[in-house]
């Protein structure tokens, strides 16, 4: 179906709240209590009969009078095998679709199995002699399909096909029947690694982690108590492991190993990787529970480990592969100045309309809150470093303007503020005619100014007692006459003006300089 195993867990959650057609999903018993054979799963069966397609016949050629291995009390725990329930009548079970009714399937037509004779096969074994060379295969013949039948709807089963279970089928053979060996040859192949692990068969190995663990004492301690986790909480482990990105997934089902994975796993000390460390916990939890070991110890004995681990982390150095690495900022490492016990490390914003600002705050976090965002960096203007022309104690220092339409502008004020407010705007690039005495008061000098419109034109420093202002003209190229004697007032020098708007804007004349008392202009032809 190409679900994973939460996934699977829930739709199977569905079927027993939503749709209550089988019982409660989160167990991972594989017995089934013997009061249910009794009182209910006649009548279970009975609603599955109506079932159109292959489940309706399984369950009519089912037999309640057989009993598997399944029907166990005393292997039954706090919840028995998933099994339909019996709500589970034919005209709800059509009613599913897709992924749903492919789960209730699976788990009614188990239940139904339950009710069928073992499977029989003869295991056959062939021992073949060529000159000095001697050979053996091995095979099966089914006798009886059993409760596979229930799956695969084949009575006979198939004896020409490999079975998974029991190998190659072999033909009939008697003890001494001669055999022609028709040519030998030799293969080079290469051993291949085992298959990458899928939601289901990673938590096959969870649950039977000890066929993996080399010590004796561990693998015993680990089969008992079924491994890695229970059956409700594997799949979430596995979903956890994705989410922080140890663990990714490939193609339709394979789960393949991070480099960040690899690069956790190789950086922690190996007991801690180790799954014998459950079993070992598993032992001394089952001393407390008897009673032969103190609770106290048993946590204070936690605890130190747990202590001793982190001081060794904190000093040795790890490198994460696969993994974005944060530049310390400038008072990394720093003592925190709040609880002076910690020290200060760079964190980044992992989330919201801040995702990846950084930021400096105390390791001690939560018993220390202390936090320091860090100002921008802003490269220093003319001014910057000199004494305040207003207070003439503090500094004036470059500052940027952080939100609002003059964002990023920058601007100079005193240290000591609030105690000085100080301001300086930056002088813009002069201009020409700047620092020439104001033509209008005669006392004042005309600066370079910028209005809002960002065009920049002098000004006199005297205002606002003096409002003088002179702009800039455009730079034109002279025309034939430019420089020459008014013709008119005879006082005049003829200079090439330039038209700014209306329909003649941009054509070019001459006119003398000593307007309006002299209007004389030439047009060129």
């Amino acid at each position: 179906m190409g679900l994973s195993a939460q996934q699977t867990l829930d739709v199977a959650q569905k079927l027993y709240e939503t749709h209550k057609l089988t019982t409660y999903p989160r167990s991972d018993s594989r017995y089934l209590p013997t009061a249910i054979l009794k009182d209910e799963a006649p009548g279970i069966l009975q609603a599955l009969r109506a079932v159109d397609g292959a489940l309706g016949k399984a369950a009519d050629d089912a037999n309640p009078k057989l009993k598997s291995d399944a029907w166990n009390d005393g292997k039954v725990s706090d919840h028995h095998a998933i099994i339909p329930t019996s709500d589970a009548t034919a005209a709800k079970i059509a009613n599913l679709e897709g992924v749903e009714a492919n789960v209730f399937d699976i788990i009614a037509k188990t239940f139904v199995a339950q009710f069928y004779p073992d499977q029989r096969w003869k295991a056959l074994t062939a021992k073949i002699s060529v000159e000095e060379d001697h050979f053996s295969a091995t095979g099966r013949k089914e006798i009886d399909a059993g409760w596979k039948v229930v799956f695969t709807g084949d009575v006979k089963g198939d004896d020409e096909e490999d079975d998974e279970e029991g190998g190659q089928s072999l033909p009939t053979m008697q003890k001494s029947d001669p055999v022609t060996a028709d040519k030998g040859e030799v293969k080079s192949k290469r051993t291949t690694p085992p298959p990458a692990f899928t939601d289901g068969t990673l938590i096959a190995a969870m649950s039977n982690v000890h066929r993996f663990v080399p010590d004796s004492e561990a693998k015993k301690r680990l089969k008992e108590n079924e491994g890695l986790g229970t059956e409700a909480t594997r799949a979430n482990m596995i979903e956890k492991l994705i989410s922080r990105k140890f663990l990714q997934r490939k193609g339709k089902n394979k789960l393949v190993s991070t480099l960040t994975g690899q690069s956790v796993v190789q950086a922690l000390p190996q007991e801690v990787t180790d799954p014998a460390l459950t079993a070992i916990w598993e032992g001394y939890l089952d001393k407390v529970s008897r009673g032969d070991l103190d609770y106290e110890k048993f946590m204070e004995g936690q605890t130190k480990n747990v202590e001793k681990r982190v001081q060794e982390g904190k000093e040795a150095e790890v490198k994460i592969k696969g993994v974005k690495t944060i530049q310390p900022l400038e008072g990394h490492g720093e003592t925190c100045q709040k609880c002076g016990q910690g020290k200060m490390v760079t964190r980044e914003v992992k989330k919201g309309k801040h995702k990846g600002k950084k930021f400096l705050s105390c390791d001690r976090y939560p018993d220390c809150d202390a936090v320091h965002w860090p100002k921008p960096k802003v490269d220093p203007i003319e001014g910057h470093g000199e004494t305040c022309p207003k207070c003439q104690k503090g500094k004036m220092v470059t500052r940027m303007i952080q939100k609002g339409d003059h964002k990023g502008k920058k601007f100079l004020s005193c240290d000591q503020y609030p105690e000085c407010d100080s301001v300086q705007w930056p002088k813009p690039k002069p201009i020409e005619g700047h620092g020439k005495p104001c033509p209008k008061c005669s006392d004042g000098i005309m600066e370079t100014r910028k209005s809002k419109k960002g065009t920049f034109f002098l000004g006199c420093n005297n205002y606002p007692n003096c409002d003088a202002v002179e702009f800039q003209k455009d730079k034109v190229k002279p025309m034939k006459g430019d420089g020459e004697t008014c013709t008119k007032c005879k006082n005049g020098t003829m200079r090439t003006k330039k038209i700014h708007k209306g329909d003649q804007k941009g054509k070019t004349f001459l006119a003398c300089n000593q307007y309006p008392e002299c209007k004389n202009a030439v047009w060129p032809d």
